[in-house]
């Protein structure tokens, strides 16, 4: 179960938050292809740290997007574009590409993700670890305990309307890409 809030942020103010938090932190390049069908939420990750690829599947609760159900498939890099084809065989023609330069680090039981170059604008996520979710019996305490610490920070978070239309706005100009030519982009043949 992933319990997250997230919100728009200026770099500037991120990189002041990530100082203050995390003395050692890494930056990751990440690519995500998003594959939308019939409102499912299916995606490829990839860092480019990584060796192997990273299928996801998100569900929805309702109509919120900050409490889901998380399900992840490694594929290997040599396995690839056969995954695509098997894709590709159960509908899925083409896919969103979206990259960006993430900071993740942990700090007080949340995983922190600030997010820059993304399609919707640079962004932070803050999630609960497995850790935190111990602690606490219910997810609406949970929530409350994100949106304290995120508020603590500085950080305003969107609402789940704001996100959607957000999400809505920036993406409808974001044209998707045939899967053969995602072999390309995932097998860093194309940029």
């Amino acid at each position: 179960m992933e319990v997250e809030i997230r919100g728009s942020l200026r770099k500037k103010e991120a990189l002041s938050i990530i100082k203050r938090l995390c003395s050692d932190c890494s930056t990751l390049f990440e690519t995500v292809i998003f594959f939308r069908q019939n409102d499912l939420d299916f995606r490829i990750k990839w860092d480019k740290e990584k060796d192997y690829f990273l299928f996801v599947y998100k569900s929805k609760i309702g109509n919120q997007r900050i409490i889901r159900e998380e399900i992840e498939v490694k594929i290997l890099k040599s396995e690839l574009k056969k995954f695509l084809k098997i894709l590709e065989i159960l509908g899925f023609k083409e896919g969103f590409v979206s990259s960006t330069q993430r900071i993740d680090f942990e700090n007080k039981g949340i995983l922190w993700s600030f997010k820059f170059g993304a399609i919707i604008g640079d962004y932070w996520e803050a999630e609960a670890s497995d850790k935190l979710k111990k602690n606490f019996k219910k997810q609406n305490e949970i929530l409350a305990y994100l949106k304290k610490e995120a508020n603590s920070l500085g950080l305003k978070f969107w609402s789940e309307d704001e996100f959607k239309r957000l999400r809505k706005e920036k993406w409808a100009k974001i044209r998707p890409v045939p899967i053969k030519r995602l072999t390309k982009i995932l097998l860093n043949e194309e940029t």
